[in-house]
């Protein structure tokens, strides 16, 4: 077979996977070598890879201004990074907040499919998310409503803007 016979949404989608499947990988071989030092050190690649998103953004001209946008932004930087699995509705799409229900995660699937803990999930995805949107929008940041990872239905978040954080 040649790489040519492989269409270019079939990479997509073997990458994308193979990227969400990774940290699961990473945790079930190294944690217990690394012992408490794991946590700390994967946070340190999470907020590398919410940098990503920023250069991301930036390189295609992702609108990033309102908390509508931020959202929309945020979810198709995670579609690409993590793969077409993902599934999301927006619930609220404001200038001032943005509700996303995140009903299908490739994060958690993958760490499902590799006997991973899917608690470990909603670090990883604190770790990049919140810092994520932070770095596209500094007057926003993200809070989790609901987590899948953490026996909720499914996983709901809002941006909203640091000075309503503040004010409480």
């Amino acid at each position: 077979m040649k790489q040519d016979q492989i269409s270019d949404a079939q990479k997509w989608q073997i990458a994308a996977e193979l990227a969400a499947t990774l940290p699961a990988i990473y945790d079930r071989l190294f944690r217990q070598a690394v012992g408490d030092a794991y946590d700390r050190m994967e946070m340190s690649v999470w907020l590398v890879v919410a940098e990503r998103a920023t250069d991301v953004a930036s390189t295609f001209s992702l609108k990033r201004s309102t908390a509508a946008e931020v959202a929309e932004t945020l979810m198709t930087i995670v579609t690409v990074f993590f793969g077409p699995r993902i599934r999301y509705e927006h619930l609220t799409s404001r200038e001032d907040l943005a509700v996303i229900l995140i009903r299908e995660c490739s994060l958690l699937e993958c760490a499902e499919e590799v006997c991973a803990s899917p608690a470990l999930c909603s670090a990883r995805c604190l770790a990049f998310m919140i810092p994520a949107v932070q770095r596209l929008n500094p007057a926003f940041t993200l809070r989790f409503v609901r987590a899948r990872c953490l026996g909720d239905r499914g996983c709901e978040v809002k941006v909203i803007p640091v000075s309503s954080v503040e004010e409480e």
